[in-house]
């Protein structure tokens, strides 16, 4: 096991991977997309769709569960 890519972002190697960029890539793309999707219901997922959503990009949140935070603020 490699312990220093434990807790990074990894891209799969499906047909369109090229077009994929991570949490980390974010902070140096050249030019704001027009349209995104963000795969995930977390926390970072979550503050990435704000930020784009804030700078005008069009954006779509996928995640598998039902709801986006699932395991945040559960007691309130």
């Amino acid at each position: 096991m490699n312990l220093l890519n434990l807790g990074r972002p990894v891209v799969p190697k499906i047909q369109g991977h090229e077009y994929i960029i991570t949490s980390d890539d974010a902070f140096f793309l050249e030019k704001l997309p027009k349209k995104i999707i963000i795969v995930g219901g977390g926390y970072i997922a979550t503050e990435f769709a704000c930020i784009f959503n804030g700078f005008g990009s069009e954006v779509t949140l996928i995640l598998r569960g039902k709801t986006i935070l699932t395991h945040f603020d559960q007691g309130l």
